[in-house]
């Protein structure tokens, strides 16, 4: 029985929850919340303003206060090298982003890529619904079909108009290298060909020049039974999408799905006449898949891309934001957790990596502060971590994300009140200034994932970035930026995100990125951070 509806809404996000629980083997009990003192940051705005040296009530001789943090940059130990896709972002394919007011505050993050993928691209048609698109999902025992919102044309032109690269998903489930390679001709070729005059018979004469392609999303999870709704995830393998059943029980196997990347990959990049970069598979966090990819069908193709969702149960404030240093209950610290695949990819230089998923974790609670908030501070970190990697593509999911019951507070964009989420002001902060050779840092107030840590780079104009995160709830540090053997002259631009609103919308915790210049007078710039802050230096 097919049920029509019109929207993903809570199909889509009930499964990526029930999936990621499944697999990191966690189950939720007690949900402690431990806030400290974690409402001091907005009653400590009154102090951030050190440099005005307007207050009289002490007689300070309006000298600023003396750094109690040092942060030492070390110019000689190169990394790895930053990209502009260190600032990607996701969403489930056909996820409606045409909300108002969305469009500008994506282009505010500065996102520099949108994968469309994500669990429903493996349940996506993309030449259903004349071209409009369809999804199909086996829900209690129903195949449920619906519109998911937003088509191929719609995707790809949200993507023009606020500048981000598009990756698009190729359901595999169908394994019909026809129907991808279509989609390649219908986004890349001319109007001549057979699909690019379709695409231009709906209203784009242009072709879209794709050039980022994923084959499936999270395919190690194909057979994984998902109890709360009595499904098995990715049954279909090879079945036409007109004949889906919920009896189906086929599933991909790696030899199976090698011989896919085998057929679907010269086809596509056949039809399109601009060079492709293709993800030859997508991991939920399974190793020994990817190694049998790479082995077998490696020279195939581009990128391979394994997700991060380290916390599978809730815990501190503290705890969480230590996660990407000390690693979890689910997952290694994550450099660590990248070198696992690093490992994959052997002597095959030209296959890199990519981190197609990433945020704090699946199934945990709703927290107006932490998903507000505080999980910016965790974003931060993450990218920070990530800058060390050589890591060619990050995509923080999600890119938008609306109220409590979708998909939680993981968009950078909230899009039931349409604003800036933490997260969201820190790409805007980063992106296109957080960017070069990434060098070692060390700061006098940071052990084992706690306190105020620092991520450094060189960036192209000779200038160092230094990526500033203060952890702790209570605590403000003054900071002096060291780097020895360097002088980058007698001031400094600092921005800084801190708790100095309410959680509530629009403002979701902060006034938003505020730019300031210091004075260089000692061994290098000072600047505070207060209490649950992330800022940057440029020295």
């Amino acid at each position: 029985m097919n049920t029509l509806v019109s929207r993903a809404g809570i199909f889509s996000t009930a499964l990526r929850l029930a999936v990621i629980a499944l697999l990191a083997s966690a189950v939720l009990a007690g949900c402690t919340i431990q806030r400290g003192d974690d409402d001091d940051g907005a009653d400590d705005d009154s102090a951030g303003d050190d440099d005005t040296g307007d207050d009289d009530s002490g007689d300070d001789d309006d000298q600023e206060p003396e750094p109690d943090t040092t942060v030492v940059v070390f110019p000689d130990t190169p990394l790895g090298e930053t990209g502009d896709h260190l600032y990607g972002s996701g969403t489930e394919i056909g996820h409606d982003l045409g909300v108002e007011g969305v469009a500008d505050k994506v282009a505010q993050t500065g996102t520099t890529m949108i994968r469309f993928g994500g669990i429903l691209s493996e349940y996506y048609d993309w030449e259903s619904n004349n071209y409009e698109g369809l999804v199909k999902i086996d829900h209690e025992g129903q195949m449920v079909a619906f519109d998911p919102g937003f088509s191929v044309d719609e995707m790809l032109g949200f993507c023009e108009q606020v500048g981000a690269e598009p990756m698009l998903g190729v359901n595999t489930q169908l394994n019909d290298p026809g129907k991808a390679a279509r989609l390649v001709q219908y986004c890349n070729g001319e109007t001549s060909t057979i699909m690019g005059s379709i695409r231009a018979a709906r209203g784009h004469p242009e072709p879209y020049n794709v050039k980022f392609w994923s084959l499936g999303n999270e395919t190690d999870i194909a057979g994984a039974y998902i109890e709360p709704f009595g499904m098995v995830m990715y049954n279909h393998f090879g079945i036409p999408f007109n004949q889906w059943s919920v009896l189906d029980q086929s599933f991909v196997t790696p030899p199976q799905f090698a011989a896919l990347v085998a057929s679907h990959v010269p086809l596509m990049r056949s039809l399109s006449p601009i060079p492709l970069k293709i993800v030859g598979i997508s991991l939920a966090g399974n190793a020994e898949w990817g190694s049998y990819i790479v082995q077998t069908v490696g020279d195939f193709f581009d990128l391979l891309d394994f997700h991060y969702y380290p916390v599978g149960q809730w815990a501190s404030y503290e705890e969480m934001l230590a996660v990407p240093d000390t690693g979890s209950d689910l997952l290694p610290p994550l450099e660590d957790y990248v070198e696992v695949f690093r490992a994959v990819l052997g002597d095959r230089p030209w296959i890199r990596l990519m981190l197609g998923e990433y945020n704090t974790g699946v199934f945990l609670p709703w927290d107006n502060i932490w998903w507000e908030y505080l999980n910016g501070l965790f974003v931060a970190d993450v990218l920070g971590h990530l800058s060390r990697t050589r890591i060619a593509v990050a995509n923080v999911y999600s890119i938008a994300s609306g109220n409590p019951e979708e998909y939680a507070g993981y968009g950078l964009v909230r899009g039931d009140a349409v604003s800036l989420r933490a997260s969201g002001h820190v790409f805007s902060m980063l992106a296109g200034r957080f960017l070069g050779q990434s060098v070692d840092c060390e700061s006098s107030s940071f052990e084992n994932g706690r306190g105020l840590e620092c991520h450094a780079v060189k960036r192209s104009d000779q200038r160092y970035a230094v990526l500033i995160i203060n952890k702790e709830a209570g605590t403000d540090h003054t900071v002096e930026v060291r780097i020895p053997e360097y002088d980058g002259g007698p001031e400094a631009s600092v921005y800084l995100i801190e708790n100095d609103a309410p959680i509530e919308p629009p403002q979701n915790g902060t006034t938003g990125v505020q730019e300031s210049v210091v004075s260089v007078s000692g061994q290098g710039p000072v600047a505070a951070f207060p209490a649950y802050s992330v800022g940057l230096v440029i020295w």
